[in-house]
């Protein structure tokens, strides 16, 4: 497992930002770094060595430097180039002009205090004694000068662990002199360690407040760009907001490279790679953390590079545990021992770490004997941090399930399981019970296996809420849908199908609301952020404080756990109580009970199993499944139709209605238009797509006539969307019981005037671009007027949501492939409570979104409900024209 990290040593150090001349004409954006300090203006105190790096917009534009020449070639990177500028000793200015643009930076040679490079230096080589006594001969021989002295002193006290508090104080004396001083740089590194300081106190509402207190604005350099996203990542990654974690942390790493700052942008990389592992994106996290080992320069400190490699061998490993094709972890793991028990010696908990990490790996590839040898050398350790030992118990009963020693194995994890009971450990509690599973299965138990199974199912639930807050729910996602289909296909094997389809049904829906609630925490209100930091920094000083009181409890025999266990489910309450505060902010989730197949409707359902995929199909009668002999992947429409709806031919035949619950690669595919009996499947019966959420208590509209919000071409770009809009105006105008429409369109479309529009509404149409993007879908956005947008995060944030939705733009309907049914922009809307939206799943032609709209307003007035209307309107533009793409539109409902 990844214990630790450079993430918390970062410190402060020279950068770049962008710079703007203020003098009139068109202004030259610049970035520059390499200044030894800046102060306000800026001015830029360059190093002993005078060079800067600056980068400039642009790959072709010839640059000229004014008081400084270009050193070797530039370098092309983001579109742009980096420059090395030696600057003259006698310039007072460095200027760059593009053609007519221009950009310059003050310069000054006013240099550092070097009793405080000296003090720095000897901290950085842990001479604490050394650096104290620095402090105290400059304070001895000029006592009223206090300028940086509060800063070292802070550092001095933090490095010997003592009064927190004193430390804290001295930080925000020295952030207020480097403040009133117009020291960017110095107030910055300041405001960085306090900030690492509150993080590690998860005193989270004051690490935002610190964070909105660095400098900003046009000309600072890097520190107050870089680690203003590189810190809000790692808070945002600290509170589970993963969404922002992602962003603020890819701006970070992509500031640092364009300026060439390697030891920068290594943390950034490393943190967004754990972002990405705990979202279960193990393959593009691997892409990441392999290049960094690639990379990393000759000179890395011996124990940066085994924290990297154990980190990257940690991802490996996870991505096989969760059935992933990943690359070997071993080599990662051995040479990051290497260094723990050579160059970066001293560290027993690191080292221990990747020893079991080294069992674990060999467990996983079939090598038992050193495995066996590695765990048998490990034993119990004094000190150990919890989470290591429970890692260090589920080994052994890993080892001995692969050696095919199943009794041993479930004694393992039933003490493994108490372990983890005793501890407050909701991630080792579900690990233990999948183990058991496991091992049930294994000594042919098979109804007891079920029953673990279930066990561990239900302490999912439980805790889902707590993911990834608690720590070691690491690729959550993938681990979990793993264990799910374990499960699932020892269901289908004992005849259980009824249960296997229900199971399959829950999993689907707690992953769409786990990704609906980490969404919905990147839209929270500054007012609810604070209520979350509040919650959060609760639970996770309880928990801490829980934690510690176990001291080496693990130690203990069996019966004194389960007392310890007895005694404490008290404390784990008030751990669960100090999240619901917070967690009443994210709305949205399960909501109540799975509901039956209505009498003239066939639920379809795909899921994956170990090896291959299932399909369910229920109905009134009963529940069928199927191990389908294909692959979501399959080419061919005639091929699929007959390996996913040919099974169930007979239920699809009979209903009047089908709902599909589309699971992760087959919510791509157009099922509804499959061919059945020689015909698309929606040309016979009803097709909607279902997220499985029950539909929310329905809000209170407004008084008297139904209301519809219509935004129309934001962008002013797309004249066919306002036609749509007229005709869609005219259709509910006309209506025996007329609507009361309003009309935004093109500039007036924009957050502030639709939002509380859009929660009043009882039908919002939007005509103009939407687009899909990041993880999970996370990114997708309805673009709006002035380069605004109606975010996913926006949408889950809504007081009330119209009670129908129909979104013709590009896109809207398209969910992400990994995990259930995912996210996008209309699964947002009926997961925040919409009954029905139509949208579309991927790029649209004008002259077929103004049919398939303005012949769905037509049936609908006519009587017909959403799910019909689409249908008679798909139906109609396929008959009128067999090339167009009808099928790239369907209706979402709860």
């Amino acid at each position: 497992m990844a214990l630790g990290g450079a993430a918390w040593a970062l410190g402060a150090g020279p950068g770049c930002r962008r710079a703007h001349d203020e003098a009139a004409g068109e202004r030259l954006a610049v970035e520059y770094g390499s200044c030894a300090s800046v102060l306000a203006g800026p001015v830029c105190v360059p190093r002993a060595e005078r060079q800067l790096v600056l980068w400039v917009p642009g790959a072709d534009a010839e640059v000229a430097f004014t008081g400084g020449r270009v050193v070797g070639e530039p370098v092309a990177v983001q579109g742009g180039r980096r420059f090395r500028v030696q600057v003259d000793p006698r310039a007072s200015r460095l200027t760059a002009r593009a053609g007519a643009a221009g950009w310059s930076l003050a310069l000054s040679s006013e240099p550092a205090p070097a009793w405080v490079a000296d003090a720095r230096g000897r901290l950085r080589q842990n001479d604490v004694d050394g650096a104290q006594a620095v402090v105290d001969q400059h304070l001895a021989q000029v006592p009223g000068d206090r300028p940086f002295a509060s800063s070292v002193l802070a550092r001095i006290e933090l490095a010997r662990g003592n009064n927190k508090d004193e430390a804290e104080r001295l930080l925000r004396v020295g952030i207020e002199e480097h403040r009133a001083h117009g020291r960017l740089l110095a107030q910055v590194d300041d405001i960085t360690v306090l900030a690492r300081t509150l993080l590690r106190a998860r005193r989270l509402e004051d690490v935002r407040a610190l964070l909105a207190s660095l400098p900003e604005g046009g000309g600072l350099p890097a520190e107050a760009s870089y680690y203003a996203h590189y810190y809000r990542g790692l808070l945002a990654l600290t509170t589970a907001d993963l969404r922002t974690a992602l962003h603020r942390l890819e701006d970070a790493a992509q500031q640092a490279e364009r300026i060439g700052v390697a030891r920068l942008q290594r943390p950034a990389e490393q943190l967004l790679a754990e972002t990405l592992r705990l979202l279960g994106h193990t393959e593009e996290a691997e892409a990441r953390l392999s290049r960094l080992v690639r990379e990393a320069p000759a000179d890395m400190p011996a124990c940066e590079r085994a924290d990297l490699l154990n980190d990257a061998g940690w991802n490996r490993w996870l991505g096989r545990d969760a059935g992933e094709p990943s690359p070997d972890p071993a080599p990662f793991f051995a040479e990051a021992l290497a260094l723990f028990q050579g160059p970066c010696g001293g560290h027993a908990v690191e080292e221990r770490n990747v020893q079991i990490n080294l069992a674990l790996t060999d467990v996983q590839g079939g090598r038992l004997g050193p495995a066996r040898s590695r765990y048998e050398g490990l034993g119990p350790l004094a000190g150990t941090p919890l989470p290591l030992e429970l890692w260090r118990q589920e080994l052994g009963a890993r080892l001995e399930l692969a050696e095919g020693k199943p009794a041993r194995a479930l004694r393992s994890f039933t003490a493994f399981d108490a372990l983890a009971s005793a501890t407050a450990s909701p991630a080792a509690r579900w690990r233990a019970a999948v183990g058991r599973a496991r091992a049930l299965e294994a000594l042919g138990r098979a109804p007891e296996a079920l029953a673990a199974y279930a066990e561990a199912e239900d302490r999912l639930e439980s805790h889902s809420l707590q993911v990834p807050v608690d720590e070691g729910h690491e690729g959550f996602v993938a681990r979990n849908a793993e264990a799910t289909r374990l499960h699932l296909d020892l269901l289908l094997r004992r005849g259980r199908t009824g249960e296997a389809f229900a199971l399959a049904r829950r999993s689907r829906a707690r992953a769409v609301a786990h990704l609906a609630r980490e969404a919905r925490l990147a839209g929270l209100s500054p007012e609810e952020r604070r209520a979350w930091d509040g919650a959060l920094s609760a639970y996770r000083q309880r928990k801490e404080a829980l934690t510690r009181s176990l001291g080496s409890d693990w130690a203990l025999p069996a019966d004194r756990l389960r007392q310890l266990a007895g005694e404490r489910e008290a404390a784990e309450r008030e751990l669960g109580r100090a999240l619901d505060q917070g967690f009443t902010l994210l709305q949205g989730g399960p909501r109540g009970g799975l509901r039956p197949p209505a009498a003239d409707e066939a639920m379809l359902l795909y899921h994956p199993l170990p090896r291959g995929w299932v399909g369910f199909a229920a109905d009134r009668a009963g529940v069928a499944a199927a191990r389908l002999a294909c692959e979501p992947s399959e080419p061919s429409a005639e091929r699929l139709g007959a390996c996913l709806l040919g099974p169930f031919a007979a239920q699809i035949r009979r209903a009047a209605r089908v709902t599909l619950l589309a699971y992760g690669p087959t919510a791509r595919l157009d099922l509804h238009a499959l061919p059945l009996d020689g015909t698309p499947l929606l040309a016979g019966r009803e097709v909607v797509w279902s997220l499985d959420l029950a539909p929310e208590p329905a809000a209170a509209g407004p008084e008297g006539a139904a209301s519809a919000v219509l935004a129309v071409d934001p962008r002013g770009d797309l004249p066919a969307a306002r036609a749509e809009a007229r005709q869609v105006e005219a259709s509910l105008r006309g209506q025996a019981r007329p609507w009361a429409v309003e009309r935004l369109e093109g500039d007036a479309v924009r957050p502030a005037e639709l939002v509380p529009r859009l929660q009043r509404a009882d039908l919002f149409h939007y005509a103009g671009h939407g687009r899909f993007g990041g993880a999970f879908g996370w990114d997708s956005a309805l673009l709006l007027a002035g380069a605004t947008e109606l975010t996913v995060a926006d949408v889950l944030a809504l007081t009330r949501a119209p009670r129908w939705a129909v979104l013709s733009g590009c896109e809207t309907a398209r969910s992400s492939a990994r995990v259930g049914e995912g996210l996008g922009l209309a699964q947002a809307f009926v997961a925040r409570g919409s009954r029905a939206v139509v949208a579309a799943s991927r790029d649209v032609d004008d002259p077929v979104a103004a049919f398939v709209v303005e012949s769905f307003y037509r049936n609908l007035a006519g009587g017909l409900s959403p799910a019909a209307s689409l249908r008679r309107a798909q139906l109609a533009l396929h008959q009128h024209d067999t090339r167009a793409d009808w099928a790239a539109f369907r209706i979402l409902e709860p």
